[in-house]
């Protein structure tokens, strides 16, 4: 990616990175919900290191009796840098509760976000995405 150039985007790439973006974040509290890592596969770059720390995450969460539920996606920042090649920045608000206790959490996540031919997009964190911070998993140890 060649730093400093952006390409316009339409409004139908806009309008698909958005919906892409809201269906991963609700699947990916369903998936904690359920316990099922293997449900984000659709989205993920296999081996990518989302990939990787969704697998151990997910099973850690449900193990825990922890849930998510989406309060808020709010996209705060869509760029094209290549015909393929996408970042998104959003910032997302869960409702996390277990047996004792129920929180909010607020984050922001930039996702690095290529298209293949077929129109399935694959899905990568960039360097400072954090899932849920150290204190909100360890209240629920």
């Amino acid at each position: 990616i060649q730093e400093g150039v952006k390409h316009s985007l339409d409004e139908t790439a806009i309008a698909e990175m958005e919906e892409l973006i809201v269906n991963l974040v609700q699947d990916y509290a369903y998936a904690v919900n359920i316990g099922d890592e293997a449900y984000l596969d659709k989205y993920l770059v296999h081996n990518g290191e989302e990939y990787k720390s969704y697998r151990k995450l997910i099973p850690n969460y449900y193990s825990k009796g922890i849930i998510l539920d989406v309060v808020s996606v709010e996209i705060t920042n869509i760029e094209r840098y290549d015909d393929d090649t996408f970042r998104a920045s959003l910032i997302t608000e869960y409702e996390i509760s277990n047996s004792a206790e129920l929180r909010y959490q607020k984050e922001s996540i930039d996702y690095l976000i290529k298209s293949k031919g077929n129109g399935v997009y694959l899905v990568d964190k960039t360097e400072n995405y954090n899932l849920l911070d150290k204190y909100t998993i360890e209240s629920y140890s």
